[in-house]
Order: C-alpha cells, then sequence, then structure tokens
C-alpha cells in the first residue's frame, strides 16, 4: 500500500522517496549519495564526492588523503564510474568491501585501493552499504535480491549459490544477528534468514515501507517505517518488544543508542529518545528542519544535524538544547553523524559530513570546526 508524503520534504530527497513509494524496487532517480565517513585503526574514509571514496591515514600531519576509489591510475578501474555511494565501507583485515549504487560490489586493498576482486555485478542497486556476518558478505538491491559473498574469493558463500529473493526492494543494509541475517524490505517486511542457507526463521510484518535497519545492543532491533512509527523487535525471535511508537513523520533514520535509549529523528525534524523497553519516549526536540542524519553521542551530549544544514547539541537526560551552529555554502547533511573512535585524534568528537564533501568535527562543549583534508596526489 503506497504511503503518501504528508507534506513537501525537499526536491532530492522527494525524488528518492518517491521511488521507493511507486514501486519499493527499480531505479532511483537521479542518485543522491550520502555514505556516512567511517574509521578503523589506520585510517578515515569518506566520500568527498558521491561517486569518490578516499582514504585518509590518521597519522598524517596534516591530514592528506592517500588513495582514491576509483582511481585512473589502475587498468582495472579507469572505466569505472559510479553514479553513487549510500553506504560507508566496511573493514576487515586485509580488505575494504564496498558496494557503489549501480556499480555491484568491490573488495579493496586498504593500502592503496586497489581491486583484490570485483565488481560482482546485482539484479538492481544499492541503497546502503555491506554486512560483514557469519564469514559472509551481505548486500541488498532495490529489485529484493539478497546475496551472500565469500568475503576472500567474492564468490557466492556456501549455501547461497544464487541470491535470495525477497519480493520487495531492500533498501536497508542487512543485519547479522548470531547466525541469522535480518532483512527489511520497502514492502513493510522484516524478514530472518538463517545464514548457512537462507531459509526463512521468521518473518515481520508492519504498515508502510522500511528504508533502514538497526541492531540495539545484541538482541533489539530498530525498525523505523515511512508510515511514521517506530516498532522494536527481539532480533531472535521478531517478536515485538515495544511499540509501535508514533513519531510526526516519516522516520528513516539510524539511531544512537545508550543505556537503552534509541535517539532519532523524523522527517518533519523531531528528535526523540525512546525507551526502547517501554515504547515511551523519555524527551522530544525540535531541530525544525528534516533530519535524515543520524545522531551521535559524544560524552553526555547528542549532536544531531538536519538538512539545513545546523547541528545541534542536546543534553542526553532530558533533551535540553546546549547550542546550535549554522553551517553555511556546505550543501545539505544527509550522512550519519559517527563517533570519533577511541585512541586517535577524533576520541570525543563527532564527524560530520555534508553533500559537498566538506567534513567537520564536532566537540561536546558545542564547537563545530571544519576538518582540513589535503587532495590525493595526483
Amino acid at each position: 500500500m503506497p504511503v503518501k508524503p504528508p507534506r513537501l520534504i525537499g526536491a532530492a530527497l522527494l525524488l528518492v522517496l518517491a521511488a521507493a513509494v511507486l514501486s519499493a524496487c527499480g531505479g532511483v532517480v537521479n542518485p543522491q549519495g550520502w555514505a556516512a565517513p567511517t574509521f578503523d585503526s589506520d585510517s578515515l574514509y569518506y566520500y568527498p564526492g558521491k561517486e569518490r571514496l578516499v582514504a585518509v591515514p590518521l597519522l598524517s600531519d596534516p591530514l592528506a588523503q592517500a588513495w582514491q576509489f576509483p582511481n585512473s591510475a589502475f587498468a582495472n578501474q579507469k572505466d569505472l564510474n559510479p553514479e553513487a555511494t549510500y553506504g560507508e565501507p566496511v573493514r576487515d583485515g586485509d580488505r575494504l568491501y564496498v558496494a557503489a549504487y549501480d556499480e555491484g560490489v568491490f573488495a579493496l586493498n586498504p593500502a592503496d585501493g586497489s581491486i583484490a576482486w570485483g565488481p560482482k555485478e546485482l539484479k538492481g542497486h544499492v541503497l546502503d552499504g555491506t554486512t560483514l556476518a557469519g564469514g559472509r558478505l551481505f548486500v541488498g538491491t532495490d529489485e529484493g535480491y539478497l546475496y551472500a559473498f565469500d568475503p576472500a574469493t567474492g564468490n557466492p558463500a556456501a549455501g547461497w549459490q544464487e541470491p535470495k529473493k525477497l519480493g520487495s526492494g531492500i533498501w536497508a543494509s542487512p543485519v547479522g544477528v548470531g547466525d541469522t541475517v535480518v532483512v527489511a524490505t520497502m514492502g513493510g517486511k522484516v524478514r530472518a534468514l538463517a545464514m548457512a542457507d537462507g531459509a526463512t526463521r521468521w518473518e515481520f510484518k508492519v504498515e508502510g515501507a522500511i528504508a533502514s535497519l538497526t541492531a540495539l545492543g545484541e538482541n533489539r532491533l530498530f525498525v523505523p517505517t515511512l508510515s511514521k512509527k517506530v516498532i522494536i523487535l527481539d532480533a531472535t525471535s521478531g517478536v515485538v518488544v515495544s511499540g509501535p511508537f508514533q513519531a510526526t513523520d516519516w522516520v528513516w533514520n539510524t539511531p544512537a543508542f545508550k543505556d537503552g535509549i534509541a535517539y532519532f529523528g523524523d522527517l518533519s525534524g523531531d528528535v526523540y529518545a525512546l525507551d526502547i523497553t517501554s515504547g515511551q519516549a523519555k524527551w522530544t526536540y525540535s531541530a525544525g528542519h528534516k533530519v535524515k542524519s543520524g545522531p551521535a553521542i559524544v560524552g553526555d551530549v547528542l549532536v544531531i544535524a538536519d538538512r539545513e544544514p545546523v547541528v545541534h547539541f542536546l543534553k542526553l537526560g532530558d533533551g535540553t538544547l546546549q547550542n546550535t551552529v549554522p553551517l553555511a555554502d556546505v550543501g545539505t547533511i544527509r550522512a550519519n553523524v559517527v563517533a570519533g573512535p577511541a585512541g586517535t585524534r577524533f576520541e570525543g568528537k563527532a564527524i560530520i559530513a555534508t553533500t559537498k564533501g566538506r567534513l567537520f568535527q564536532a566537540t561536546p562543549n558545542g564547537q563545530v570546526v571544519e576538518i582540513p583534508i589535503a587532495a590525493v596526489p595526483k
């Protein structure tokens, strides 16, 4: 059943959402791309453009790009021209896994961005990232196919010689829970499959499309919908833990999570602190502008960015506003805000990426400053 937008939500995002609502499968009109920055122990990875990934060694001083992907210096990358990327890369050992909207799945060498294997062509487009779980690399497409690859070779994983067809489009990255992979669809289904062979273990149906899915702790799932509702499921059984919680508008958000509270926003700009056990909001806050970007927790402060863009600093305990910082001439913010990893220069800071490829760091005291990064050498 189509979901009708309660009001206009901005031309670029509306095009994306309309594709889901009208078909729940097929390609997106005018792919935008909004992959969040991510870290491993060595590097920061981010997209200065919707189609280009760069690596920045964390120990470089000043910070400078080490390589980019695609890179025409490599013969097998000259003809690659991704339209967009929506999900951040995943690092595991000596591989970095990347899924581009239209180019398929790759494994890169983190040292230089060269291709270890791929591209692996898919049926449909990728509107989030990959998930590494149970010794398999999972990825879903907007035509409703779920793939599982052997991370070492890129070949289909054992028991997954063919992708599983799940009916309607998969926009959210799959979630690994023990020996189960959980997938949400734009048809409003959450389905748990055995990692070994894709056999269905449980299913749950909600009203409205599901464009994101997040694991909370070890056995809870955050299930937001484009019908303005949020449900918390037990990841092992599919049983409802709490909800549905009624938001003001569509929820397409990755929550921050701490001490049983999920923090997220909606497309009306309302921000919630949801107790996932009771299903009640501990507090709410109005950002005033649409919130697509998931927030991050730094210290006792929630850092959340709206699409204007304005960065908001809220007291974690009661939602009291500490400060707001507008950012001018940087594009907008759709990618999740990311907490800097411990033991790095970004510890205790929130990292924010804009659609013009600018990076900022926000500190708990309400300050936002740009992160200067030198361009990749020619």
